[in-house]
């Protein structure tokens, strides 16, 4: 029986869990494997451990001291009547802070879950919980916790000062919780690491507060989406415990695993970020110097390389792999053929789901932040560094207007020259190949080295600083192409860079790339608890990322299993945003979640 949701041109199908099959899945992964726990390491990659004699807040002192308790304190809650919303702000969730700007969380609960009293102060005392009132779907005891990830470019997210209009989901039933975090300023892990120590506090609370513990869900757009992706497959990594531990994050049986991850247009996978980057969106390089053309098709080779042996499986089970191809330009085999499958499918269900006349519109970036905080965000997570691998690209296809019939829109795409085959007699589209989708929908806008900069300047490479803010080399394959150049031994240095706890900067991009907790080639497979739901939405013309980074997390997920439901989507004519076919992404977030777990 397949039990996971597969690309198709069907509408979305809804799915129905209950709280049943929630505690079933919490009970399934209660006792980790033992080969989650004990698999085999190479020196280069075992991560340091604490010292027997060490506690377990670690041996160096926490710069800020905090007045951290294990318990909410349920005499402190405010009141919205307005919304009918009780919240804390500044909750410190872990007990050795490094800095207090980020790591607090706030918490907003519908009124109707909880029996509260007014105090002297105005504040509420809120002891009891009404565990007959429900909203919609949801009880006290049933209700989600929504941990909105905010991360654009990776920077760090100040914990709430004041109150936010949360009422879209509060008025759903469900309970938000808003944990700051830090972030690029202080690099990689501390971002997870954060959120991680939240989600603790917040199920070791469950005793207190309303709300099931097990219906923890994540959710972020184009950095925060990746981090949201790492949050759903490093649940419980033994990487992560000396971070955590030198925080003071509450350690306790239930984990730091979200049930249910919603991402949309996740920048992740950067450990091949440039390889892939090549292999899609290098196809639309123009003028470029015969030496560039030479690391860009080496790239394209070296992504080749990682896809053969990473062991990716077409949804019905055969093998994907790249082949060279008679022009040796590693577009060919059954991965291209997935690919191109992906694009023609996410074609096909635009042209039959959209309504005409069609009108083009543009789209309102990170609508779900700035709901939340009230506070604009730039329409951007990474920006171009400036670099001597620089191209021209192609100019892509810009459409505008109405469009009155299908059949104008699909001249519209066609012009000047036709790349996409329509069948009447089907009611579907088959494109030319990747390289005419790219040219026309997709082409690049980052040097050659999207991700990892010979310069070291990209918003990845400050990500993995060693503490000192400067950028670092972080990407093995590239490092290998430029073995032998004046930049071989930077990649050589950087590699052996660690952290104040003894990571090296490769520990710390596992602990960053879904794909190492998902893949069996990978050693870090099954090390981490996975979360078992899943919706994955991107716009397929954003050339921030390459395609594959979505395709990717969806065959690995695919695979994975102990993962249950996947909801994956690219949108056609879409880019860099949180794309959906119609509505907003917190209308159809909210109206997911209610599918989900709305009683059978």
């Amino acid at each position: 029986m397949n039990k996971k949701f597969l690309l198709s041109a069907g509408a979305i199908v809804a799915l129905c869990l209950c709280i049943t099959m929630f505690s079933g899945t919490d009970s399934k992964n209660k006792n980790t494997p033992s080969n989650e726990q004990n698999s085999v390491q190479t020196d280069s990659q075992k991560s340091p451990v604490l010292k027997n004699n060490e506690s377990e807040t670690a041996a160096s002192a926490p710069k800020n001291e905090s007045d951290f308790s294990k318990f909410i304190d349920m005499s402190k809650w405010q009141y919205n009547e307005k919304d009918g919303i009780y919240y804390q702000l500044g909750i410190t969730y872990c007990a050795h802070p490094e800095d207090t700007t980020y790591e607090k969380l706030a918490i907003f609960v519908p009124a109707a879950y909880m029996d509260c009293k007014q105090n002297a102060d105005n504040t509420y005392s809120c002891t009891k919980i009404k565990q007959s009132q429900g909203i919609g779907f949801y009880n006290s005891l049933s209700a989600p916790y929504l941990f909105p990830i905010n991360a654009p470019g990776y920077q760090a997210n100040k914990a709430l000062t004041k109150y936010i209009d949360v009422t879209p989901y509060t008025n759903a039933g469900m309970i938000v919780v808003y944990a700051g975090s830090r972030g690029l300023e202080h690099g990689a892990p501390y971002g997870v690491t954060d959120i991680k120590a939240a989600i603790r506090y917040v199920r070791y609370n469950n005793q207190l507060l309303p709300g099931y513990k097990n219906r923890l869900v994540v959710f972020g757009m184009g950095n925060a989406g990746g981090l949201a992706a790492v949050l759903g497959t490093s649940g419980n990594s033994a990487l992560y415990t000396p971070y955590l531990r030198k925080i003071g994050a509450i350690e306790n049986q239930d984990g730091d695993m979200p049930n249910m991850v919603a991402i949309w247009s996740p920048i992740t996978g950067l450990d091949t970020a440039n390889e892939a980057y090549e292999w899609d969106l290098g196809l639309t390089r123009t003028d470029m110097t015969e030496e560039q053309q030479k690391i860009s098709t080496a790239m394209r080779k070296a992504y080749a390389q990682y896809i053969n042996k990473a062991g990716f499986l077409h949804p019905q089970g055969r093998a994907l792999t790249i082949q060279a191809g008679e022009k040796g330009d590693y577009m060919s085999g059954t991965y291209y053929d997935y690919v191109k499958e992906v694009i023609e499918n996410t074609l096909n269900i635009f042209l039959r789901q959209t309504r005409f006349p069609y009108i083009t519109h543009g789209y309102k970036n990170k609508k779900i932040f700035q709901d939340l905080t009230g506070e604009k965000t730039s329409g951007a997570d990474l920006t171009a560094a400036n670099s001597s691998l620089r191209t021209h690209t192609t100019e892509p296809l810009v459409l505008s207007g109405s469009y009155l019939t299908k059949d104008k829109y699909l001249a519209a795409l066609n012009t000047p020259k036709k790349w996409i085959i329509y069948s009447y007699y089907t009611k579907s589209s088959e494109i030319k190949s990747v390289k005419s989708f790219v040219t026309k929908m997709k082409p690049a806008t980052k040097a050659i080295g999207a991700f990892d900069a010979l310069e070291k300047d990209q918003t990845e490479n400050i990500l993995f600083n060693t503490g000192d803010g400067k950028g670092v080399h972080f990407d093995t394959y590239t490092a290998k192409i430029f073995e032998n150049s004046k930049f071989g031994n930077e990649f050589k240095t950087d590699f052996k860079k660690r952290d104040a706890l003894g990571y090296t900067v490769l520990q710390r991009v596992d602990m960053y790339n879904p794909m190492y907790y998902l893949l069996p080639s990978s050693m870090g497979y099954r090390t981490g608890k996975v979360a078992p739901i899943w919706r994955i939405r991107s716009g397929i013309n954003q050339s921030d990322t390459s395609l594959t980074t979505d395709i990717n997390l969806f065959l690995a997920l695919n695979r994975y299993p102990t993962v249950k439901k996947i909801d994956f989507m690219p949108i056609w004519s879409l880019k860099h945003v949180e794309a959906e076919l119609s509505g907003s992404s917190q209308e159809n977030l909210i109206e997911w979640l209610n599918d989900l777990m709305k009683p059978i």
